[in-house]
């Protein structure tokens, strides 16, 4: 790792071992928002709150709007604090639990 003008002798290879208990219940919170966000942009696509291109953005609007829904999440349940401990950074926190929307949208993309 380079820091301060030259090679550190730390080597950074902190790939954090999670829990599976964790891991199992992040993942399913993940797809519970996920699949809130997909019916809010459903349900805003009925409204007429949408372009031409409405059905094209909804895969990334409900991929966006979920990563920022389990931040939101993490940050309502003083869990980051819980991450970090663990080892486990903000980003590969909210990375894990938006796995299962962009699964689930490349789904719903190929089958459409």
């Amino acid at each position: 790792m380079y820091r301060w003008g030259r090679f550190s002798s730390v080597t950074v290879n902190r790939a954090a071992t999670i829990p599976l208990r964790l891991l199992r219940t992040l993942l399913l919170r993940g797809a519970i928002i996920w699949l809130l966000a997909r019916l809010m942009g459903a349900a805003a696509l009925m409204a007429g709150a949408s372009t031409k291109n409405g059905l094209a953005v909804l895969p990334i609007w409900a991929i966006v709007m979920t990563a920022g829904l389990v931040f939101v999440d993490y940050r309502r349940r003083h869990e980051l604090m819980l991450f970090r401990n663990l080892g486990i950074g903000t980003v590969q926190a909210v990375g894990i639990a938006t796995l299962p929307a962009l699964v689930s949208e490349l789904v719903l993309v190929m089958l459409a």
